[in-house]
């Protein structure tokens, strides 16, 4: 159990892709730094951790920085701000959610997003149901 967690994460195992969506962006900013905190030893931290924005990151980039084993700690981190950017791109569609589907092991994949008002995009679904 993680005890460091917001309580709405607290229990949450570590590793895999954690989606943080809402309006409120103090908390899904609270939650994003207790999940990389968890993960990260500070003595690795700037090997092993990589924040970007879905809409800056080009799909190439996003990928390696996915693949990209751990070095020297048991977990590497990419936090993803503005997820909903990724949405537009069928390929970084495909790549998260093959991350859902078989999660890389020494990875944690955390997506902050603000989903559009009404929108039904399948996408969001499947994060959701993770």
């Amino acid at each position: 159990m993680i005890d460091t967690l917001p309580p709405p994460l607290t229990g949450t195992e570590p590793g895999g892709v954690f989606f943080l969506w809402g309006e409120d962006e103090f908390r899904k900013e609270e939650a994003a730094r207790a999940l990389v905190e968890l993960h990260l030893d500070p003595s690795t931290r700037d090997f092993n951790y990589d924040p970007v924005r879905g809409g800056e990151v080009e799909l190439e980039t996003l990928a390696s920085l996915l693949a990209t084993p751990p070095m020297m700690a048991p977990w590497r981190v990419v936090l993803i701000r503005e997820a909903e950017a990724l949405a537009q791109s069928s390929g970084a569609r495909e790549l998260i959610i093959g991350l859902l589907e078989s999660p890389p092991e020494g990875l944690a994949v955390v997506l902050a997003t603000s989903i559009p008002r009404g929108s039904r995009a399948k996408f969001y679904r499947e994060l959701k149901r993770g």
